[in-house]
């Protein structure tokens, strides 16, 4: 809003310091022509690493050279005066102050009825104290609504970069126990092979010395051909330092990245459609890797595993623990849900596909992602699921989408896991079809 109080604001936007964040102090002006307390460049350059540089702009200079700078020491001070004077407010009301009943909003202040009608604040904008209490409690709860948005969103980078971590050292112990192994197993069919050697030596050293002479030659070259050999201790150091190398290396890799190629490696499943469980208007094909929904309802027999009214089908696989990874495409599709569910879900008559149900989802239905929970739960993933990821983390009690391309993090369930735990397909239009990757 055009005013005297935007004004100020701006002025005193352009005369803080880069340094300090507060008004200038004694200011000086570098060659580059930025300013900056006298103070604060003094402590900048009293460091004793690196060279004579800005600040703001890094430009090296060979010589401390500092203007003082008059005129903006001049704004900060002509500042302060406005301040000063534009916080003074009515000064009829010093001793009645319940007639304060206006709020100046150029000048930020109280004003009584009276000095409302004064030269100063004659062509000001006022409004009533309780608007003006009003405007800056919501100005409040916006800024509190954004700081809360931004913790969560930081909780949500603080919980990817765990699980990264997570993996990581999931994977250096693999490495070094499978390494461990291959050692231990080599070692003892080499020491299988010394004490077998030892013996025969001892047995020959009993014999008569025509005997002994005679194989002496062969036994003698036979150990020293022995040699035990020796773990490649280096490469295993080499292989732990990349698997837990820091961020910092990783540079060039978002966390997604990484994310994706250190589950595919460790926790990605070979899911398959179990045909027993599929609604009779689905049609599953290609070795259970395949699912559509037909216009027509299949004959098929009426089993207990069967979902008979919505049209969804269950993975063959199920789990009870540990982290599982799989992936789902999804081909020309407007209405589907992808997710898991518990063996103990409804089969017979309509169910609705939330969590408390024992379901845990997202799909696309109109042209909008959701997650399916009983409250519309919307999704803005920046980029159309073409291939879903989900993670199971079934210890933790999690199980988490992503988009398998990007490996852009779409949604996370979080619920005690106390029984067994099915991949879920849920297709309503004909024109979708699910695939899940091999």
């Amino acid at each position: 809003m055009p005013g005297r109080s935007s004004a100020m604001y701006s002025l005193s936007t352009d005369l803080t310091c880069p340094v300090c964040l507060e008004y200038y102090s004694d200011p000086v002006t570098l060659a580059c022509g930025h300013s900056f307390c006298l103070s604060c460049i003094s402590r900048c350059w009293e460091r004793p690493y690196g060279s004579f540089s800005c600040p703001v702009c890094r430009q090296n200079f060979t010589q401390r050279t500092l203007k003082r700078n008059q005129q903006l020491g001049e704004a900060v001070q002509r500042l302060h005066t406005q301040r000063a004077q534009s916080s003074r407010g009515c000064e009829c009301t010093k001793k009645q102050h319940e007639n304060l009943k206006l709020f100046c909003r150029n000048d930020e202040s109280l004003l009584c009825v009276v000095c409302d009608r004064s030269q100063d604040h004659r062509s000001h904008n006022m409004i009533p104290i309780e608007e003006a209490a009003q405007e800056y409690k919501n100005k409040v709860e916006s800024e509190k609504r954004k700081v809360v948005v931004e913790f969560a969103q930081l909780r949500q980078l603080l919980d990817e970069q765990e699980k990264i971590l997570l993996i990581r050292l999931d994977a250096v112990g693999m490495k070094l126990s499978k390494t461990e192994s291959r050692i231990a197993s080599r070692l003892s069919t080499e020491t299988s092979s010394l004490q077998k050697l030892v013996q025969e030596t001892k047995e020959m050293c009993q014999k008569p010395a025509a005997e002994f002479l005679k194989n002496v030659k062969s036994a003698i070259m036979r150990c020293e051909t022995v040699r035990l050999p020796q773990p490649n201790v280096s490469l295993m150091a080499d292989r732990s330092d990349t698997l837990v190398r820091r961020p910092s290396q990783d540079s060039q890799l978002s966390s997604s990245c990484i994310l994706l190629k250190e589950i595919s490696q460790q926790f990605k499943e070979d899911v398959t459609l179990d045909g027993k469980t599929a609604n009779p208007y689905l049609v599953v094909y290609e070795n259970g890797k395949r699912v559509k929904r037909c216009d027509t309802k299949q004959d098929m027999p009426d089993n207990p595993e069967r979902f008979d009214s919505d049209p969804c089908i269950l993975a063959c696989e199920g789990f009870t623990s540990g982290r599982h990874y799989w992936e789902v495409e999804v081909e020309d599709g407007r209405y589907w849900a992808v997710g898991v569910t518990k063996e103990s879900v409804r089969r017979k008559g309509g169910i609705r596909a939330i969590p408390e149900e024992g379901i845990w989802a997202i799909g696309l239905y109109w042209n909008q992602y959701r997650a399916l929970t009983s409250a519309v739960t919307h999704l803005s993933p920046s980029q159309g699921l073409k291939k879903v990821g989900l993670f199971l983390d079934y210890d933790l009690g999690q199980i988490t989408f992503y988009n398998a391309e990007s490996m852009e993090h779409v949604y996370t369930f979080h619920h005690r896991f106390t029984e067994k735990i099915f991949p879920l397909v849920w297709v309503w239009s004909t024109e979708t079809r699910i695939k899940l990757s091999p």
